[in-house]
């Protein structure tokens, strides 16, 4: 069988061979039907990647393996991976994210389908369900709506022509480089865009009862609260002023059922502390209901009280529900 000229897989990685062993497990019965090419773009890892990507390249021929002799950074990375295929379509896949059966073939069907497309996003976790299956072709409309699920990388599907105009640099350090080349490709264009909340989905790996880190309390303001919310701001001006914001409202706050519940469950984690709080003040309006001053209130509460809070609020979530 020759190698598809429709769709290929990348999997940027560091130093995290026991996961991507696991991604290669699931992955190649799936692609081996279809001719699928799997290009995994190793940044300089210094435990067992490359034994574990060598034990698969003999069982799949189409399974290719990059090293780069240095870490290059993951922007660098993601570059190089999503440049490297000469196929129609490119999935952008994370070392920590397997594809569930039967979503391999809803994608196929689509990029072998008569209509062509800019990207193709598909669901994560099956987390969206509000929003139907559709094409949009208003710039607006996806930032406003599907903003939170594009700051997930293994949910893009981009096109080989996106690929090809994509001004990568521009999104160097923003934390958000998979978003960014899709969102200023499509500014101020006419643009088809696939999204489809019913293909089976992609889920998290979970090995022997472990997933990859969550972020730390530093990482979790740095990147989701502050770079996200500049990331937004800094897009073109075609993106409109309303556009940008409501993207960002809607991520913080439509998201999450109880916005006490959330900040409850994220203080548990010790990700919401009173440092925190002070030096990411200005934020806070962007990602919660709540005023500050409640969400400092938070902060001071004991850990082992809050746990007993959060189960008795969920638990009142819940029945409400029911």
């Amino acid at each position: 069988m020759e190698p598809s000229k429709q769709l290929s897989i990348v999997i940027p990685t560091y130093n995290r061979a026991e996961f991507l062993d696991y991604s290669l497990e699931v992955h190649i019965p799936m692609v081996r039907e279809y001719g699928i090419e799997i290009s995994i773009f190793d940044n300089a890892s210094t435990d067992n990647t490359y034994e574990v990507v060598s034990k698969w390249m003999e069982e799949y021929p189409y399974l290719s393996y990059h090293r780069s002799e240095t870490n290059i950074g993951p922007d660098a990375n993601f570059e190089r991976a999503l440049k490297y295929p000469d196929t129609e379509y490119i999935w952008l896949l994370g070392d920590t994210y397997h594809i569930e059966n039967g979503s391999l073939a809803d994608v196929l069907n689509i990029v072998t389908s008569n209509y062509k497309y800019d990207s193709i996003l598909i669901n994560v976790n099956h987390e969206i369900n509000d929003i139907a299956t559709k094409e949009y072709t208003d710039q607006n409309m996806l930032l406003k709506e599907l903003l939170w699920l594009m700051t997930c990388m293994s949910t893009h599907i981009y096109s080989k022509e996106l690929i090809k105009h994509a001004q990568f640099s521009r999104y160097y350090h923003s934390n958000f480089i998979q978003v960014g080349i899709l969102l200023e490709f499509i500014s101020n264009k006419e643009f088809r865009l696939y999204w489809n909340k019913d293909i089976n989905t992609i889920r998290i790996n979970e090995i022997n009862n472990k997933k990859k880190d969550l972020w730390s309390e530093n990482q979790y303001f740095e990147i989701w609260v502050k770079n996200r919310i500049n990331f937004v701001f800094s897009l073109p001006v075609s993106y409109s002023l309303d556009s940008k914001i409501n993207s960002i409202l809607k991520d913080g706050k439509d998201k999450n059922d109880d916005s006490i519940v959330a900040l409850l469950y994220l203080r548990m984690k010790k990700i919401i502390t009173l440092k925190n709080v002070i030096t990411y003040w200005e934020y806070f309006k962007f990602i919660t209901k709540l005023h500050p001053l409640i969400v400092l209130c938070i902060t001071l509460i004991p850990i082992n009280l809050l746990k007993i809070l959060y189960m008795f609020k969920k638990g009142i979530n819940n029945e409400s529900k029911n």
